[in-house]
């Protein structure tokens, strides 16, 4: 009996003679996925919009890239994040946009290999409606440096922001003019120590609200 092997990349196969009969058996695999994705969600409140996916399985996957779009012609990145190389269990990754504007956004998840190879999965829209209520954001949360703190007025006028800590002490105020809908301002917050905060705004007409926010 004479038993012959032929191998290749992707393919294995025998060769068995004897006794005037013969068969060949060929076993065949097709190179894995960089990313098995199991899912790529988004999840729409009145604050933001909270972006989900999930891996069966990663190999050679050295990152995530997460970009935005208002028109689908112009892309930029808004969060990367770190790959796990190599795992064959269910991952889960997450990211909340809280930055929205009225109207359409669109967001694509790429996948990067360390040899810089990558795939680009499906893409998912986002329509935003704000509110007629007043609505107070601040990102990112917990807080770097400078933070964004993103108000929706239901009318134009005077406004107060304040913060206060978790002890209700208030650290900080200003006044300020506002428009109707979006209105975003910047804070400095490098002089504030760790914490949780709560920062607060209040329009002429005594309509408040507030934001829970951790540095």
């Amino acid at each position: 009996m004479l038993l012959m092997q032929l191998s290749s990349n992707n393919l294995f196969g025998q060769y068995k003679t004897g006794s005037g009969d013969g068969f060949f058996v060929a076993t065949g695999f097709l190179n894995p996925l960089p990313v098995e994705l199991l899912s790529f969600e988004k999840e729409l409140s009145s604050s933001g919009v909270l972006l989900t996916w999930q891996t069966a399985s990663e190999i050679n996957n050295e990152k995530f890239i997460l970009e935005k779009s208002f028109d689908l012609q112009n892309w930029f990145q808004i969060y990367e994040v770190k790959g796990a190389g190599n795992s064959y269990n269910i991952l889960n990754y997450s990211f909340a946009d809280n930055d929205l504007k009225s109207g359409t956004q669109y967001y694509r998840l790429t996948q990067i290999d360390f040899d810089g190879q990558q795939e680009t999965f499906k893409t998912l829209d986002v329509t935003f409606t704000p509110s007629a209520s007043a609505q107070i954001t601040v990102y990112p949360n917990p807080m770097k440096d400078e933070v964004k703190v993103r108000f929706i007025a239901p009318k134009r006028g005077n406004a107060t922001l304040r913060i206060y800590s978790e002890y209700g002490h208030e650290i900080y105020n200003m006044s300020m003019q506002i428009i109707h809908d979006e209105n975003t301002f910047l804070f400095n917050s490098s002089s504030i120590e760790n914490g949780i905060y709560f920062f607060s705004i209040e329009t002429e007409d005594g309509t408040v609200c507030h934001s829970k926010v951790v540095k």
